[in-house]
């Protein structure tokens, strides 16, 4: 375990075998940056809480959680790159990091809790798991942004909590995904060649220029199909 950082400065490597990082292990430090080793599991509440120099900082891969108020306070954190092992992102793990001007919140992702609160630089909140759980502000104190754009795929997750709290929801498209229900299969594929023979309408015009060109044609099935075949 690394027990206390909190002396730290600048550019600080946490050595390999290090599985734990206690809670405040690293709070208000004044370290710039933190190397964390792949032997990292695990993170205390409020790990890095403070740390007002620290502007990136990359979660190792392994680890599942993002714990309570593990970057609060780190005022000028731009940039958390989240692996694919996380799945939750725990009450106030943002608050105050006033750095933050756009945050997506990846696929794997299944739950988020109140974690941005008070980000009071933040313009949109981009949700790619179209099920992620999301937990709604408190009725009575709205403490993230309500000028916040929240994002996300139409019928959502995403789409409720922005029309819950009152905030503008912007929808986002997945390339394949032309009838936006937040997966590529095959009832893409048939919806985007049903348009291509009769014009029937496609529920995301967007997702079906698969090819990207601004074009949308039989060489957009044609990349669709394949893309499908290979998720199979």
């Amino acid at each position: 375990m690394l027990l206390d950082g909190t002396h730290c400065t600048g550019d600080f490597t946490v050595p390999d075998g290090i599985t734990y990082i206690c809670g405040k292990a690293f709070e208000d430090s004044e370290i710039t940056s933190v190397s964390l080793p792949d032997s990292v599991q695990e993170f205390g509440f409020g790990a890095f809480s403070g740390c007002k120099n620290l502007t990136d900082f990359t979660i190792p891969d392994g680890v599942t959680d993002i714990v309570s108020c593990m970057f609060s306070g780190c005022r000028n954190l731009k940039k958390v790159t989240i692996p694919e092992s996380v799945k939750i992102i725990h009450n106030g793990a943002f608050d105050f990091c006033y750095g933050l001007t756009e945050f997506t919140v990846p696929e794997n992702i299944e739950s988020v809790d109140n974690a941005f609160d008070y980000c009071e630089n933040l313009k949109t909140l981009t949700f790619e798991n179209p099920e992620c759980l999301i937990t709604p502000d408190n009725p009575h104190f709205y403490s993230m942004s309500m000028s916040i754009v929240v994002r996300g795929y139409a019928d959502s997750t995403a789409y409720w909590f922005a029309y819950m709290t009152g905030r503008k929801f912007e929808k986002i498209s997945k390339t394949g995904d032309t009838n936006s229900d937040g997966i590529v299969n095959t009832a893409d594929a048939v919806m985007l060649q049903k348009w291509l023979v009769r014009s029937d309408e496609i529920t995301d015009i967007n997702a079906a220029d698969v090819c990207s060109d601004a074009k949308i044609n039989v060489f957009d099935l044609c990349a669709l199909k394949h893309m499908i075949k290979s998720q199979n």
